[in-house]
């Protein structure tokens, strides 16, 4: 159930150059103030893993200001929340919003800055992307965690054949499983991020960062970089 979230800025680069050690990339697309919700679609069905949430349409996550625009640190940004003012029954799940991109990428390299994220407990916070069947054309999840957790876990979701390894990470990346399908893809191969300024409390108090993935034929690397790290190139 997400909670509420800034989303300041998601660009999208596409490979240029693919198989090349020191792949050129340029800029395809860019999502923002200007154009995210037309670019975006609202998804306002059932929670598919059955949590106690109740997505909203555009149309109502606009009319309840869980869906807009606004100023984080002098700059526009896209808002995405949750209803965090209602006291609820506990018969039905809290308002909240869910959206994912209308265009479709195939590779290349993707960065989104993030001000803020949800944190707490009931909170679900997540950024991923997926093919059109699961888990047959995988799943990236960027950033996960829920409830209390104070860092990030990125996973990977696919069908039998893949398995995931942590060299090249990071010395403070912890790998919880290497079968990408384990669970029959629902439990994927993960990777836990020590780093608490990757996610929740620690990345809201220090304004947020910036995460980055790239995807080829031959890998998928993730990094973060916090606020004050960001490369000027990005």
């Amino acid at each position: 159930m997400p909670s509420t979230q800034v989303l300041s800025r998601i660009g999208a680069a596409l490979l240029l150059a693919a198989g090349s050690v020191n792949a050129a990339y340029t800029l395809a697309d860019s999502y923002d103030h200007t154009n995210f919700f037309s670019e975006f679609s609202f998804f306002s069905g059932a929670d598919p893993t059955n949590g106690m949430v109740a997505y909203q349409s555009a149309s109502a996550a606009n009319k309840t200001a869980l869906a807009g625009y606004t100023k984080n640190a002098g700059v526009n940004s896209v808002y995405l929340g949750v209803d965090h003012t209602t006291s609820l029954s506990g018969t039905a799940g809290r308002a909240s919003t869910r959206v994912s991109s209308k265009k479709v990428y195939t590779h290349g390299l993707f960065i989104a800055d993030i001000a803020h994220m949800p944190e707490g407990c009931g909170t679900w916070p997540a950024l991923w992307s997926f093919g059109p069947s699961w888990p047959a054309n995988g799943e990236i999840d960027v950033i996960e965690g829920v409830n209390a957790g104070t860092t990030n876990q990125v996973t990977l979701h696919t069908s039998q054949g893949c398995v995931m390894s942590n060299s090249g990470s990071d010395a403070g990346t912890t790998l919880v499983g290497s079968d990408c399908n384990a669970g029959g893809g629902n439990t994927g191969c993960g990777q836990t991020v020590k780093n608490t300024a990757t996610y929740g409390p620690a990345f809201n108090a220090a304004g947020g960062g910036v995460y980055a993935w790239e995807w080829t034929s031959s890998y998928i690397a993730i990094y973060f970089f916090s606020r004050t790290a960001i490369p000027a190139n990005i």
